[in-house]
């Protein structure tokens, strides 16, 4: 458990509660007791709470306001607990029971080719040689791939004849 000190800054409040309202009220009650701030230091004095202020300066506006320190500034105390790590439950200390698990690499699947008919330059020759020795000249209209694609030569079968 940590402890955290939350402090208050009653400046305005006791201002307040004795008639002054403008902080260009302050600044001669606090010149009268040998203390000179600019116009701007008093307005951040009296409008945010600061992180430092000398002694002095507090001295001054205890006597000018007639008031006491604990009127200016409240200091409350309070327990914070400590923070749980993400994952963490309150029952475990360590973090030695857990191991990471191991990844495996799977290769990507190759796509299926774009013609069924063509899966390897193997099969492509076989097919092309099933069909007449002289394809290119005996079928002009004819592709290879749609000889390929139907198996056989459109000239041999018919579908086409040649010219």
């Amino acid at each position: 458990m940590t402890v955290e000190l939350d402090t208050g800054w009653n400046l305005r409040r006791v201002m307040a509660s004795r008639g002054i309202f403008q902080t260009s009220k302050l600044k001669p009650l606090l010149e009268e007791r040998g203390i000179d701030l600019s116009r701007e230091q008093v307005y951040r004095l009296v409008t945010q709470p600061p992180q430092r202020v000398r002694l002095d300066v507090l001295a001054a506006l205890c006597d000018a306001l007639e008031c006491s320190l604990d009127d200016l500034v409240t200091i409350a105390r309070r327990e914070a607990s400590t923070p749980v790590a993400v994952g963490e439950e309150a029952t475990r200390g360590s973090i030695g029971d857990l191991r990471p698990v191991r990844a495996t690499i799977r290769r990507p699947r190759t796509k299926s080719p774009r013609w069924p008919s063509l899966r390897s330059s193997r099969e492509s020759r076989k097919l092309s040689t099933s069909c007449v020795p002289s394809f290119p000249r005996s079928c002009p209209s004819v592709s290879l791939r749609s000889c390929i694609r139907l198996r056989q030569c459109p000239s041999r079968s018919g579908f086409l004849s040649s010219r």
